[in-house]
Order: structure tokens, then sequence, then C-alpha cells
């Protein structure tokens, strides 16, 4: 009877390790692909995907980690940048649990936490998100890492703001960007104005005997806008442009706001990028 048992195990095993193959990868190509991938992310968000989409599906049986869980974080900023929040929370999980099996302290893992955190904010699941954020803070403070530190305090502003409190958001916001302005050319610091930027724009929405000077909102996008005009970053300028169109319709400037928002679509048609909910 123990002849046939182990028998039968061995051959149940075998069928196991052979319906899981454990491939290995062109390191050298699926690097390009993923250099590729990135270039496209802001030109052409579909082009893009399709690229991480195609890669994911052939490192799925890889033992390689570290790769995986680029190209499984990069496949999720591209599906996240054309419209599938829910998509892209499954995948930056599929990086997470990669990197962790990578390397408990690697950046690729901080940078998986953060922005699934801030994919949660987008759903209006904050506590998630401030788990989430607080892990990348954990891993950025072992490598010692400032600007993407301040970055995770701009993004935990943001759920502040999801939460409604406002106050605290403001405070928490205004230093991140008091800390990221000496990083000028940081696409953190873009990041930071545009959070403060939405959470001026909702103090007003939410009190309509609260003074509005769109000064302040508008200063901060326009200097976004300009970084953004720079790096040729076509969807976030739509999304700055789209909540400056917000800002208008506000101050009843109705034909400015008109035109605003004919540009933000027009910049989103030509990256395919769907509104979302933003950052």
């Amino acid at each position: 009877m123990s002849i046939l048992v182990s028998f039968f195990m061995l051959f149940f095993y075998a069928e196991v390790s052979d319906t899981t193959p454990v491939k290995q990868i062109d390191t050298i190509k699926a690097n390009q692909a993923l250099s590729r991938s990135k270039k496209l992310f802001f030109r052409d968000a579909l082009a893009a995907r399709d690229i991480t989409y195609d890669w994911s599906n052939q490192l799925h049986y890889s033992n390689n980690y570290k790769i995986r869980a680029k190209f499984n974080l990069q496949h999720a900023r591209n599906d996240e940048v054309c419209g599938s929040i829910e998509a892209a929370i499954e995948v930056y999980s599929r990086a997470i649990n990669d990197g962790v099996l990578f390397d408990k302290n690697s950046l690729v893992l901080a940078e998986s936490y953060a922005r699934r955190g801030n994919a949660f904010n987008a759903k209006g699941e904050s506590q998630l998100a401030i788990a989430d954020i607080l892990n990348a803070k954990r891993i950025y403070e072992h490598h010692k890492k400032v600007k993407e530190l301040i970055w995770c305090e701009a993004l935990i502003a943001n759920s502040y703001l999801h939460q409604q409190s406002l106050v605290k958001a403001q405070k928490k916001i205004i230093k991140a960007i008091g800390d990221l302005e000496q990083y000028e050319t940081s696409l953190f610091l873009m990041d930071a104005y545009f959070i403060y930027a939405k959470i001026i724009w909702k103090e007003k929405i939410d009190n309509e005997d609260l003074p509005f000077v769109p000064v302040r909102a508008i200063r901060y996008l326009d200097t976004a806008l300009l970084y953004l005009e720079r790096v040729n970053n076509k969807p976030y300028k739509g999304m700055a442009l789209k909540l400056l169109a917000d800002i208008k319709n506000l101050e009843t400037k109705y034909e400015e706001s008109l035109k605003l928002a004919r540009r933000a679509n027009a910049l989103f048609e030509e990256s395919n990028f769907l509104v979302n909910g933003g950052l």
C-alpha cells in the first residue's frame, strides 16, 4: 500500500510541475520592452499597456521576481492612466507580491505600495491608501530616500482630502510643497501642486461661505503646467487644465472654462487617457 501511495504522490507532483513550468526569460529583451513602455507611457498609454500586457503573460511563470515586479508596476500604471482603477489595483497587488518575493526592502516594492495606495485614494478607500503609503515610507526610510518620503507625505495629504479632513490635508500638503520645491524638476512636486489645488477647490465647494481665492489654486496649477509642458506629460497636463476649467466655471468665466476643457479633452484623446479621478 505504501508503495502505491508513494507512486501516486510522485505522479501527482510531476503533473503539477508540468502545468507550472519555470520559464527562463531573456532579461535584456524584457528590459528593452520595459524601457519602451515607459517612453510611451505619456504619449500613447494604450500602446504602452499592450507591451506590458504581453510581457506580463510571458513572465507569469518566471521566477525572476525582480523583473516581474518591475513589469507589473509599469503595467498597473498603464492600466491606471487608461482609466481602469480596479484593474490597476489588482496588478499593483501582483507587483507587491513579486516585490516581497524579490526583496522586502526593494524600491520597486516601495513604489508599488505608494501607487496602489493612491489608486485606493481614487476609489475613496483612504484607510487602505494610508496603510499602503506607510508601507512605502518604511522602505524609503530604509534607503534614506528623502524626495520619495516627501512625496508619500503629499499622497497622505490626498488621503486626508478624500476623508474630508481638509485642515489636516492642507497643513500636510503645504509642508510637502515647501520641502519638495528644492527639487523643482521633480514630477513629485507637480503631484503636490495638483493635490493642493484640489484641496483649495474642495474647500470652496464644501463651504460656500469660505472666501474663495482662486489665485492660489491657479498659481499652483500654472506652475505645474509649466513643468508638464517641458516634459510633454499630456495626461497630467490635461488633468491640470480640467481643474483650471472647473475653477473658471466657478468664477462664472464660462467661455474661458470651455476653452480649457476642450484643450484638456484634446490632450486626453491624444494620449488615450481616460479621466478616472486623477491623483
